[in-house]
């Protein structure tokens, strides 16, 4: 496997989220800042006087909803507008959508969100290892690569569009 470790306590996160026993419509991943793992993407920061806890993941107040879900997206792309940082992540996220027929689906999509201004070894580390991150986890389903905040708030309608 090429690329960095995936921390053991992303795999069980990830598998309760499929699962539907977590609490979020969108979780996150990183690399740690010295390049040696990928973690889940929340931890505290200091700024200054300033303390605070950096939250990607994004709760969901109901089983299936459309609407809740276009929020959880825009609420997704205000943080990651706010975060300096300008990490590359691997964002998972919940689409629900309602189809003229009356089924509602959701679909599980991964997001690779790798900024246009990350460093260089962010990118390059980022790229060589996802393949690593997606046998860690098993996740067997399909990716959005996202450069632009734009491409991200478009995510739900191509979904929804694709049926």
């Amino acid at each position: 496997m090429s690329g960095i470790e995936v921390a053991a306590e992303c795999k069980p996160w990830y598998d309760s989220w499929v699962k539907d026993a977590s609490a979020y419509r969108v979780i996150t991943f990183r690399m740690n800042k010295v390049y040696k793992n990928i973690i889940i993407d929340e931890e505290e920061y200091t700024e200054g006087d300033n303390k605070g806890v950096v939250k990607f993941q994004i709760k969901k107040e109901n089983k299936h909803d459309e609407m809740e879900c276009i929020t959880a997206v825009k609420t997704l792309v205000q943080r990651l507008k706010e975060d300096e940082t300008n990490w590359p992540r691997w964002i998972f996220v919940k689409i629900d959508y309602n189809l003229d027929d009356g089924r509602k689906p959701t679909k599980l999509v991964r997001i690779n969100w790798c900024p246009e201004h990350a460093k260089v070894k962010s990118k390059m580390v980022f790229s060589a290892s996802e393949g690593g991150l997606k046998l860690a986890l098993d996740t067997n389903f399909g990716y959005i690569q996202c450069d632009e905040l734009e491409e991200v708030l478009g995510i739900p309608a191509k979904i929804k569009a694709s049926g």
